[in-house]
């Protein structure tokens, strides 16, 4: 893209403007910056016309500066985004980088560093540029320097022509803003010359930044990314692997064009250059398009096929062309010698060296392959400096899509970063390499130091534990002494996370602040506000020091691998694959082979069983199994094997089957009689559901009744051989016909009712789903209803009503619930405290709950199987043993119900303590604010707020319009507080720190910017619920 520059004067923004979006990071702008993140509700998102016209408006500066566009991208959600440079003067500033988020011409959110408080700064140097450079070259303090070189004798003086990859030319200063340390601060910048430093001896990349006015060098970053250490002795990495290669002649070359763009050059012992010059080297070559080799040379090829699967699984996973997203050439150059060549590997630019070792085998295992040419997608992307906590966040991308490499290619210890050659970072336990596992705890090593570029190999360990515990999960204390619990969501959903964040989120100077709200931001865009990939993201960074834990309870379908994976009914050519279904998945890959072969073959599976046959007697399979999630990533593969029976006669499936006279209620399932068998067992299921009924039929055919009208259902069939063996299955599928099923007793929608997200209700003969937490708007209004079906056409699946907890005891409960028309059995889960439920089928719409332990909190869910085939939604209940009403301060409290709406002043009983409501409209767990815990039930009630809050905190009008009057008493002479307007699902619209006057105060706040909903008004404690209409 061509780069822009656009200058204006800018005023300052009134109070108003904040209300279209969130507030946080008040330490930038303590520092002169505008806050960090800025997130805007979906009725206040600015329309976007272009990059200077958009910062113009919403990002107004003490003075006038320009814009750079640095690039732009969309991505396969269809947001574009665009990575903008800040101008002074003339004169970019380096820290400066904002990425605007744009979609359907809105501007959806924007983060990076951006200067607000602009100084008053001169941009003519007082320093000569030759004085400068002489500063820089002091603190290198290098023996000799690329222009010194005879090579560039040579190419000065015409004798030799430059390579086009390295300017071998004494480098020219380019003026830059910049503050001492690289420090995000806008009072502190200062005009600087930037120099590109290449030094030879030693091998040296570095950009230093002298004082225009003083000669001071403020900062130096490395340009080189690296992994240098000792290696020890391994064997042999992969085995035999596929791959592509170029036929010439008589020759095959290890290199390739198109999608993979890859080629190997051996240097054959050659010098690595120290001038940054691209190596020399010959394309590694075959006689035969089998690549082998003795010693060293055995695992050259390693690095090639490690190019392609890093390569593959960019493309195939992110959607990603090459290292810079257009295709461009990997050179990969190993063998070489030199100060730099053994126990080493680097990128650098466009090609990578992988070194041997002195005393191991290469560098070239496909963590460490895929670990540095990510280093070129980062320097493509976010363009994180490689020094302190940026430079630490470099080299963990690099490691967790290292990690990722050897699992999607299926080798290695995924958590053990260079396991191969004994270049080791354990990312699940970072402390046993001397890493740190939280941000600023042990083994930290301070940012600002000289070792590593402070500490970019060591400091990454707190990002690599993070993906470790996003994708894994994990419990315990971190150094901070804060207790964390994460439930992860797997490495495939992990790694989208990580690669968003990477990609559209992270700027050059990011920090560890600035990731968590990058992963957080990426999990959000891919699974939505309040989804558990959003929880695990959120949690795991607080597991490592940075942030908050998640708050609330988390939404959304898990990605793990599917449990339950089995094989039965294994006969000598057929077998069946069983596993447990996954809520919402209907369609599986099941693959397998033989275990001495190297392919698998494929089947998509609509159920969570399949027979396999034509399999071989005898012999050994493996089996995995795999599901796509709903954002399109994969679940890890679920693995089992199995071996067939030797062969001694023939127990074939029979063959035949069909369904005929399909009613409402009923169907014959007929098959072909199988000679000298006289009895055959039939199963079927409705097709959503796990387990299958079985009768007996003694001839070839058999009628089913009870069926449920226009439902699809699964039947197989199967019988007993002469031999003892049963045949494997042989199905089908057949839909009953006919019927309505009218609104299922799906409620009218009431005036005066409370409507949560995924609520359902009639409304003149048609069905409507909730959007949003919802009171007073009709289903009609398409703003906060969709509108499912008419009654008669579309059956409801909602949950069951009237759950609650009785006769409540130290040791059992009895749990009830409203019963569905229609439905006999249900699903009944339970679980101690916060652990795993354990689920049990159950008949009937009450069940004895016993074997409870006095003291104990527990959860009961209830849900059932819909006429249609779905799930419906759960319905749940929490209770404590022996404390429900059994006496003392909860006696006659009632427990806390899921979905009950509590006003202020009620008071519940939730695991074992009294709550009281602070607020009207409450409707979440009490551990999640807004309730006061007024002590645990064997003991007397704790102190709370002694003043209603309705004396503190009023409001009017209420509900309101476009103005709201806030009245606040100060009893306790507080000089400001701190005033936040929340909505219903947790998003801050707008926060604001407010002066005070002893006594009475009053003030009023701007809504026109606030769409018509329901929000929760806060001045420090002290609460209100606001309902906004048009």
């Amino acid at each position: 893209m061509k780069k822009k520059f656009t200058h204006w004067m800018i005023l300052g923004c009134l109070l108003a403007c904040s209300w279209a979006f969130a507030q946080e990071d008040t330490p930038y702008e303590k520092k002169g910056l505008f806050q960090y993140f800025t997130e805007y509700t979906e009725g206040g998102a600015p329309a976007f016309i272009s990059p200077e016209a958009f910062m113009a408006q919403h990002f107004a500066a003490t003075t006038k500066y320009g814009v750079e566009v640095l690039d732009a991208e969309t991505d396969e959600l269809g947001v574009t985004h665009y990575r903008l440079q800040q101008v002074l003067n003339q004169v970019p500033i380096a820290r400066s980088m904002m990425i605007v988020h744009v979609k359907d011409g809105k501007v959806l959110k924007v983060n990076g560093e951006w200067f607000r408080d602009l100084p008053k700064l001169n941009n003519k140097p007082v320093l000569a540029e030759g004085a400068a450079l002489q500063q820089a070259l002091t603190k290198v303090k290098a023996k000799t320097y690329i222009w010194e070189t005879k090579m560039a004798k040579e190419h000065v003086a015409g004798l030799r022509a430059n390579d086009g990859v390295v300017d071998v030319t004494k480098p020219k200063g380019k003026l830059v803003y910049i503050s001492e340390g690289n420090e995000p601060n806008a009072h502190q910048l200062k005009l600087a010359f930037k120099f590109e430093v290449f030094a030879v001896d030693p091998f040296i990349k570095e950009d230093v930044y002298v004082d225009a006015g003083t000669g001071q060098v403020l900062f130096k970053e490395s340009k080189i990314h690296k992994a240098n250490t000792p290696g020890t002795a391994s064997t042999g990495y992969y085995g035999s692997r596929s791959i592509t290669v170029d036929q010439s002649g008589g020759y095959y070359y290890a290199r390739q064009t198109g999608t993979r763009y890859i080629e190997l050059y051996n240097m054959n012992g050659a010098t690595v250059p120290q001038n940054g010059s691209r190596p020399n080297g010959s394309t590694v070559s075959s006689t035969s398009s089998t690549f082998s080799g003795s010693g060293n040379a055995r695992y050259y090829i390693d690095a090639y096929w490690g190019a392609e699967v890093t390569l593959d699984f960019y493309k195939e996973k992110f959607n990603r062309n090459s290292y810079n997203n257009a295709g461009g050439k990997i050179e990969i150059f190993v063998n070489g010698s030199g100060s730099i060549a053994n126990n080493n590997a680097f990128w650098f630019g466009s090609f990578a060296y992988f070194g041997n070792s002195t005393s191991g085998t290469p560098f070239t295992s496909l963590d460490v392959v895929s670990h540095e040419i990510t280093h070129g997608v980062t320097g493509n992307s976010a363009r994180l400096v490689y020094r302190g906590e940026s430079g630490a966040l470099n080299e963990s991308f690099s490691d967790i899509f290292g990690s990722y490499a050897e699992h999607y290619a299926g080798v290695g210890d995924k958590w053990t970063m260079g396991e191969y050659i004994s270049f080791q970072r354990s990312m699940s336990n970072p402390n046993a390499h001397r890493q740190p596992d939280t941000y600023q705890g042990t083994y930290w090593v301070n940012p600002s130091s000289g070792q590593d570029n402070g500490g970019v190999h060591t400091n990454s360990g707190v990002m690599n534990y993070w993906f470790y515990l996003t994708s894994e999960g994990g419990s315990g204390r971190n150094d901070r002494g804060n207790t964390f619990s994460v439930s992860g969501v797997g490495i495939e959903k992990a790694a989208q996370i990580a690669y968003r964040a990477l990609t559209r989120y992270l700027t050059a100077n990011s920090g560890y602040s600035a990731a968590r709200t990058a992963v957080i931001n990426a999990a959000r865009d891919l699974y939505g506000t309040g989804s558990c990939e959003e929880a695990a993201a959120t949690d795991a960074m607080y597991a490592v020091g940075v942030g908050s834990a998640f708050s609330g309870n988390c939404s959304g379908q898990s990605c793990d691998a599917v449990t339950g994976l089995s094989v039965s009914q294994v006969s000598t050519n057929a077998a069946t694959v069983g596993w447990n279904a996954v809520s919402g998945v209907s369609s599986y890959t099941l693959e397998y082979k033989e275990a001495s072969a190297g392919n698998y073959t494929s089947l998509t599976v609509n159920g969570s069983s399949r027979n396999l046959t034509g399999l071989t007697p005898g012999t050994t399979y493996q089996i995995r199994v795999k599901y796509t999630c709903t954002n399109g990533s994969e679940a890890d593969y679920a693995t089992t094997s199995f071996t067939t029976q030797q062969d001694n006669q023939d127990c074939n499936a029979l063959t035949g089957l069909s369904v005929g006279n399909i009613g409402e209620s009923s169907a014959v399932v007929s098959w072909n009689a199988v000679s000298g068998v006289s009895s055959y067992s039939v199963e079927y299921k409705v097709s959503q559901s796990g387990s299958y009924t079985t009768v007996n039929a003694n001839s070839n055919s058999v009628t089913l009744s009870g069926l449920t009208a226009s439902t699809g259902y699964d039947v197989r069939v199967r019988y007993t051989c002469s031999n003892g063996e049963t045949a494997p299955y042989v199905s089908t599928t057949f839909t009953t016909s006919g019927g309505t099923t009218g609104c299922d007793g799906i409620p009218e929608w009431s005036a005066s009712e409370y409507y949560y997200t995924g609520d359902r209700v009639a409304y003149n003969n048609s069905i409507y789903e909730a959007k949003y937490f919802i009171f007073y708007y009709p289903p009609t209004d398409t703003r906060y209803w969709a509108k499912v079906g008419d009654c008669g056409g579309n059956s409801s699946c909602s949950a069951v009503t009237g759950l609650q907890a009785t006769n409540i005891t130290g040791t059992s409960a009895q749990i009830s619930w409203n019963g569905v028309p229609g439905v006999s059995t249900y699903n009944f889960e339970y679980r101690v405290g916060n652990g795993n439920f354990v689920s049990e089928t159950v008949t009937g719409n009450s069940e004895p709950f016993t074997g409870l332990t006095s003291g104990t909190s527990y959860t009961v869910r209830i849900n059932y199987t819909c006429s249609n085939g779905q799930t419906a939604d759960y319905a749940s209940v929490t209770f404590t043993a022996g404390n429900g009403n059994s006496g003392g301060n909860c006696a006659n409290v009632p427990e806390y119900v899921s979905g009950n709406i509590y006003q202020q002043g009620d008071r519940v009983v939730y695991q074992g303590s009294l709550y009281e409501a602070q607020i009207d409209g409450i409707y979440w767990e009490p551990i999640h604010g807004w309730w006061t815990n007024l002590g645990a039930c064997s003991g007397g009630v704790n102190a709370f707020l002694e003043k209603n809050a309705q004396d503190v905190l009023s409001v009017y009008p209420n509900p309101a319009t476009s103005k709201l009057t806030v009245r606040m008493q100060n009893p306790e002479n507080q000089k400001s507080a701190y005033i936040r307007l929340v909505n219903t699902v947790g998003a801050i619209l707008y926060t604001n720190q407010i002066s005070l006057n002893p006594g009475n105060n009053e003030f009023e706040l701007n809504l026109d910017s606030v769409p018509a909903g329901i929000y929760i008004l806060s001045i420090n404690n002290t609460s209100k619920r606001v309902i906004v209409r048009d």
